[in-house]
């Protein structure tokens, strides 16, 4: 009976020693790799259309055909090649029309215009060129027949120098100085030719009235010596 409850007691104790016992820990659970999405980016903004620049008023062109037009019309040069005249006036006036809104039309219109424009006053300079400088030369011949280099040396020096000047002018291409001088040029010859002239009939005046004087005296004296004869003779 004593052995009974021995065991008993010895079955209590060990399920109260077992039930103390420290509970063994939970494996922890692996949780499966779970590969991170990134959130798509947002889409980039379409970019505005970029306006195309634009086109710059052909300032430079406009002021070269307005330059070479008013060569044209103050020297009379459409005459001596009035179809290329023409031709540039029609491309000057659409350059005209188009000048600040339609740019690129302006700029090709005027270097039509331009191209005309020179042929033009190309053919009006060696025309002029030809006309003005036998002019020239005519005034300065007829002050050399008056002998004006002698005669008024300051005022014939003064045209030959405007004329050299005139020259100079021309082979710089400043044809419109160059046409300006050789004007200048013409009537200095002419100045000269005419004060050379006066010159000569002024000592023309003199030698008449010296001449005269002469004259006079010769005829006194002859009539004083008649007188002499005569009285002799009596």
């Amino acid at each position: 009976m004593k052995t009974i409850h021995r065991i008993l007691f010895v079955t209590t104790i060990l399920i109260v020693v077992m039930g103390c016992a420290t509970a063994p820990e939970p494996e922890p659970v692996e949780e499966p790799d779970v590969a991170v999405v990134p959130a798509p980016a947002p889409p980039e903004p379409t970019p505005e259309p970029v306006p195309e620049p634009a086109v710059p008023a052909p300032e430079e062109e406009r002021a070269i055909a307005r330059e070479l037009r008013q060569i044209i019309t103050t020297y009379g040069m459409a005459e001596f090649s009035p179809d290329r005249y023409e031709t540039g006036e029609e491309s000057f006036g659409r350059a005209e029309n188009a000048y600040g809104t339609d740019n690129e039309a302006a700029k090709e219109a005027y270097e039509n215009a331009i191209e005309e424009f020179n042929v033009v006053v190309d053919t009006g300079i060696a025309a002029l060129r030809q006309e003005t400088t036998a002019t020239v030369a005519a005034a300065k011949q007829t002050a050399d027949a008056e002998r004006a280099e002698r005669v008024v040396p300051d005022l014939y020096r003064r045209a030959v120098a405007t004329e050299s000047a005139a020259r100079q002018a021309e082979s710089a291409e400043n044809y419109r100085e160059a046409f300006r001088l050789y004007g200048i040029a013409e009537q200095q010859f002419k100045t000269a030719h005419t004060a050379a002239v006066e010159r000569r009939q002024a000592a023309e005046a003199e030698l008449a009235d010296i001449q005269r004087d002469v004259d006079e005296s010769r005829e006194r004296i002859e009539k004083l010596e008649q007188e002499a004869d005569d009285a002799d003779g009596q």
